[in-house]
């Protein structure tokens, strides 16, 4: 049977207070300058005998685009996820948007889908997406198909005032207004190689979220990589890195069995969500 947990990367932590006052604007980058657990992000993975087992991936850092490759293998699993307890969504009172953008090519999937993004609000709202190599899905809206153009690299966003609702960007271009689904665990968000029972080759340039004044999550959202400081198209200054064996089992964002000492809850046939803590690296966007 195809064992798919979700393991999201996504539980422990504080839900929001609801006399809370209006949230900080932050925003969080990671943009190809280093390996994402150098600037606040927990790697997890693994394969089908658990935790810390297996090479996870095999990933190479070069020019600012971190490639996955788990083809050799379809019960590896390797994602990142950040926990900011009480600190992800917008304030309540009109005026902040939440705002998530990731940069992704999807080279070859073996499954329906693999690479995988998910973000739980503070008050445990989930929303998720699973990449197949020409379309992605809507996990928790009955896997909904959104296509894209295969092949190539696309500009991802998700924008949502309240964190019930959200707008799905691909390219600039409005594709989804669709709804968060409740969920069990607050705070999170992760994203990679996501799905056990699936296996892809995949290319991450960017992933950025944080919440920000109106303004510039929507008037300046076309040039929201420029406004936040994000890095382009550098080049042979950065070296390649390459690692192959690394250990690291059960937490799987889009799709793994959770690990045996976090709490899982089932959201869908075979799949679960789960979340370690970490620490975040945040710049003020203020």
């Amino acid at each position: 049977m195809r064992h798919t947990g979700w393991r999201l990367a996504l539980l422990a932590g504080l839900v929001w207070m609801a006399g809370s006052a209006a949230a900080t604007p932050y925003w969080i980058d990671w943009e190809g300058n280093d390996w994402p657990e150098n600037q606040g992000w927990t790697r997890s993975w693994g394969n089908w005998n658990g935790q810390h087992q297996g090479p996870g991936a095999y990933r190479t850092l070069e020019d600012g685009i971190l490639t996955y490759d788990s083809l050799y293998d379809d019960g590896v699993y390797d994602f990142y996820h950040m926990f900011r307890p009480g600190e992800i969504d917008p304030a309540p009172a009109p005026g902040q948007v939440f705002v998530m953008s990731w940069r992704l090519r999807v080279e070859q999937v073996i499954g329906y889908a693999d690479p995988s993004v998910g973000v739980s609000s503070d008050d445990a709202w989930l929303l998720a997406f699973e990449f197949g190599f020409d379309r992605m899905y809507s996990v928790f809206e009955n896997y909904l198909p959104i296509p894209f153009a295969p092949g190539v690299f696309h500009e991802f966003e998700v924008l949502s005032t309240d964190m019930r609702s959200y707008d799905l960007r691909i390219d600039g271009d409005l594709v989804r207004h669709g709804a968060f689904q409740p969920n069990i665990g607050p705070s999170e968000i992760a994203w990679g190689e996501g799905i056990q029972g699936a296996a892809s080759l995949h290319h991450w340039d960017r992933v950025t979220f944080g919440v920000t004044p109106d303004p510039c999550g929507l008037v300046l959202l076309a040039f929201l990589g420029a406004c936040c400081g994000r890095k382009h198209n550098s080049t042979s200054s950065r070296p390649a890195v390459r690692t192959g064996h690394s250990a690291h089992a059960g937490a799987a964002l889009v799709g793994l069995v959770a690990p045996c000492s976090l709490p899982t809850a089932q959201v869908g046939r075979d799949r679960a969500v789960a979340v370690p803590e970490l620490v975040s690296r945040e710049r003020n966007c203020s």
